[in-house]
C-alpha cells in the first residue's frame, strides 16, 4: 500500500449540538430547550482529488437548481438569495438522497466523536471551559 502524504487528504469538520453547559447564575441547563445533551464532531476525510469532488458537487447543485421538481420554498429561497448550495438541515429528503448517492461515488471516509455533557466531568477534566471540552473531543480524531 502506498503511503500518502498528509496533504493528499482533505478533511472537513462539522458539528451537531452545542457546547453549552450553564445558563445565567451558573445554572445547569443541559437538556433544556435549545441546549443539547451531547455535542458531536464529525469529520469527513476525502481521498479523491478535491477539484473532481467539487465538480461533482457543483454539478449536483446545478441539477437541483435547474430541475423544477426541487423548486420548493426552501430551495427557491436559496436560489433567489445567493445561489443554491447543499445543506442537509435545509434540504428536502429527495435532495439529501441525491447527495448520499453522490457520496457513494467519492473515495472518502467519515468519523464522529460524541461527547455526552456531564457537569461533573466538565468541571474536573475541562476546568469549566467550553474550549477545553471542544479540544478534548477534537483530540480523539
Amino acid at each position: 500500500m502506498e503511503n500518502k502524504k498528509l496533504m493528499d487528504y482533505h478533511r472537513f469538520l462539522d458539528e451537531a449540538g452545542d457546547t453549552t453547559f450553564y445558563g445565567k447564575g451558573k445554572k445547569n441547563i443541559i437538556g433544556e430547550n435549545g441546549v443539547s445533551f451531547v455535542f458531536i464532531l464529525g469529520m469527513v476525510k476525502v481521498i479523491d482529488p478535491l477539484d473532481k469532488v467539487r465538480d461533482k458537487i457543483v454539478a449536483l447543485q446545478t441539477k437541483i437548481t435547474n430541475d423544477k421538481f426541487y423548486h420548493v420554498p426552501s430551495v427557491l429561497k436559496k436560489i433567489n438569495k445567493s445561489g443554491y448550495y447543499l445543506h442537509a438541515t435545509d434540504d428536502i429528503p429527495e435532495v439529501r438522497k441525491e447527495m448520499f448517492d453522490l457520496i457513494k461515488t467519492i473515495n472518502c471516509n467519515f468519523e464522529a466523536v460524541v461527547g455526552r455533557k456531564s457537569i461533573e466531568r466538565y468541571e474536573t477534566k475541562h476546568k469549566g471551559k467550553e474550549e477545553y471540552f471542544y479540544a478534548d473531543l477534537l483530540s480523539l480524531f
